[in-house]
C-alpha cells in the first residue's frame, strides 16, 4: 500500500514539474515575440527617420546648386511651398518610402535669412502600415552661408 502511494505521489509530482516547464516556455517565447516586434518597430521608425533626413539633405544639395531655390513666390501670400518624391529602389522596381517637405519662406528675407523645412519621411512596414517620422530643418539663405543648417528639430515619429 505504501508503495502505491509513492508511485501516485512521484506522479503527480512529475506532472507539476512538466506544467511548471511549459508555464515558463510559454513565458520566454511571449517574452521574445515582444522582443522582436520591439525590434521591427525601432527598425521601421528609423527608415522613416532616414528617409526624412534624405529630404533635408535634398533642400540643402539644391541650395547651394540652385540659385533659384527656393522658387519664387507666385502670388504675395504664397509663403509655404510643398515638395514630395517617392524613394525607389536600385532597379527602380519597388516603392522604398517617400517624404514630403514643407518649406516655410516666411523668414527667408533679412534680418532672419532663413528657410524653415518641415520633412516628414514615410515608410511602409511589413503589415502596409505606414510608419512616419518627422524633422524640422531651418537653413540659412544668407550670402556666403547659403544651404548651412542652422537648426535642428527632431519631432519623432507618428
Amino acid at each position: 500500500m505504501m508503495r502505491r502511494r509513492a508511485r501516485g505521489a512521484l506522479l503527480v509530482l512529475v506532472l507539476l514539474l512538466i506544467g511548471v516547464l511549459f508555464v515558463m516556455c510559454v513565458g520566454f517565447l511571449s517574452t521574445k515575440s515582444q522582443e522582436a516586434m520591439v525590434a521591427n518597430q525601432a527598425r521601421d521608425s528609423f527608415q522613416a527617420r532616414e528617409i526624412a533626413f534624405s529630404g533635408l539633405e535634398t533642400v540643402r544639395v539644391k541650395m547651394l546648386n540652385d540659385p533659384d531655390f527656393p522658387p519664387a513666390r507666385l502670388s504675395p501670400t504664397q509663403e509655404v511651398f510643398e515638395i514630395s518624391e517617392e524613394l525607389r529602389n536600385y532597379d527602380d522596381t519597388e516603392v522604398l518610402g517617400r517624404y514630403q517637405l514643407h518649406c516655410d519662406r516666411r523668414w527667408m528675407d533679412a534680418p532672419y535669412n532663413r528657410l524653415r523645412v518641415t520633412a516628414i519621411g514615410q515608410f511602409q512596414d511589413q503589415s502596409g502600415n505606414p510608419v512616419r517620422h518627422r524633422l524640422i530643418g531651418e537653413f540659412s539663405t544668407a550670402p556666403g552661408e547659403r544651404g548651412r543648417m542652422t537648426n535642428f528639430i527632431d519631432l519623432g515619429a507618428f
